[in-house]
């Protein structure tokens, strides 16, 4: 019985000690993935105002883009350019995001 019972203990410290090592949840990558996630709702669905609730609000917000003019300064203009770009494709759009 002593053997089984320091076994036991054995396999339970092991179990600790790996545990131990496995890196917590990160609540970073969560907030990161919850603003994709949010993000991508938003494309996929056209809901402009989904889309920018990702952004930081106001006239702070600078984003170089592909498109003319390539380069917006503030939310409101950036929130303009996904209007024009929702209004353009009047059919479904999918956008996802990958590594």
């Amino acid at each position: 019985m002593r053997t089984l019972t320091a076994l036991g203990i054995a396999i339970l410290a092991s179990a600790n000690a790996v545990a131990a090592d496995r890196p917590a949840a990160n609540p970073d990558k969560a907030a990161i993935q919850a603003l994709e996630d949010t993000y991508n709702e938003g494309f996929n669905s056209k809901d402009v105002d989904k889309v920018m609730s990702v952004y930081a609000p106001g006239k702070e917000l600078f984003v170089f883009d592909v498109v003319p003019p390539r380069e917006y300064k503030g939310w409101e203009a950036y929130k303009k350019d996904f209007e024009g770009l929702f209004s353009t494709f009047p059919a479904p759009m999918k956008n996802t995001l990958s590594d």
